[in-house]
């Protein structure tokens, strides 16, 4: 199977790829839903790409908060 974000990589849309290491054994199989998350992957993906978002549109310092997670201190 090709991943979902090929098609806009290959149109020119610039993507974030995150992806989990290893792969889980249900990695695009019927079985991939969400009963098979991580839910504290899903929540540093989530800051991750907070972060990310915050830093790409020139946000920081904008959401006047201290986040702090896994012992390191971020300013949002």
């Amino acid at each position: 199977m090709q991943d979902d974000h090929v098609p806009f990589m290959d149109r020119g849309v610039e993507v974030l790829h995150l992806i989990p290491s290893p792969f889980p054994s249900v990695w695009h199989t019927i079985s991939d839903n969400g009963k098979h998350l991580d839910m504290d992957t899903v929540k540093d993906w989530g800051t991750l790409v907070t972060a990310w978002m915050v830093a790409a549109m020139g946000l920081e310092g904008t959401l006047g908060g201290k986040a702090k997670r896994g012992g390191i201190k971020t300013e949002l």
